[in-house]
């Protein structure tokens, strides 16, 4: 199978729609700047603007992929598919916590927790731009419109014949009696 080329554009679409709050030492949420949706989350980020008057929405259990013995390096492209689509349209934001960041990656998958909120975004947060592979994003993808299958009948590609139309002589096979004579 193939790897696609290119950020996948239902993904930008939903990170335009879903952004990643931290949690600072006294519990309060923050949206932070945009990252890249296919780069680690957990890097250090600097906060835009607190996420308060959001409400939680609904916790889901996820896997987290990762190498074979190495540290999980969570994305926002590993969280929001991940996201059901009953959650998706309320959904305005997720926190992401690692259930055990020190697991040896045996599994090549770690244990973790998503929150998601509803509510409003803030205008400097609704604003952002999304990054993703490296190309910055400032508005969603529209819609696609679903073009029409071809006709299989053409109407415009109708003949009509003037003269009868001879169909050629049929092949006609026999089978010989005996064998060719040897060629010299």
């Amino acid at each position: 199978m193939a790897k696609k080329k290119g950020p996948d554009k239902a993904l930008i679409n939903k990170a335009f729609r879903i952004k990643p709050v931290f949690s600072d030492t006294a519990g309060n949420l923050h949206f932070v700047t945009p990252v890249d949706i296919y780069d680690n989350l957990l890097t250090e980020q600097q906060t835009v603007a607190p996420a308060s008057g959001l409400e939680e929405l609904a916790t889901i259990d996820i896997d987290i992929p990762m190498g074979f013995r190495e540290l999980p390096k969570p994305k926002i492209a590993h969280v929001l598919p991940e996201i059901p689509k009953d959650l998706a349209n309320d959904a305005v934001a997720f926190e992401l916590r690692m259930r055990d960041q020190m697991l040896t990656g045996e599994d090549f998958s770690v244990p973790a927790t998503v929150t998601l909120f509803k509510g409003k975004l803030p205008e400097e947060v609704s604003a952002q731009p999304v990054i993703a592979m490296g190309k910055t994003f400032d508005k969603p993808f529209g819609r696609q419109r679903r073009q029409k299958p071809a006709e299989a009948f053409n109407p415009a590609a109708v003949a009509v014949l003037k003269k009868p139309v001879t169909a050629p002589k049929t092949a006609h096979f026999t089978r010989r009696s005996t064998p060719p004579p040897p060629a010299a």
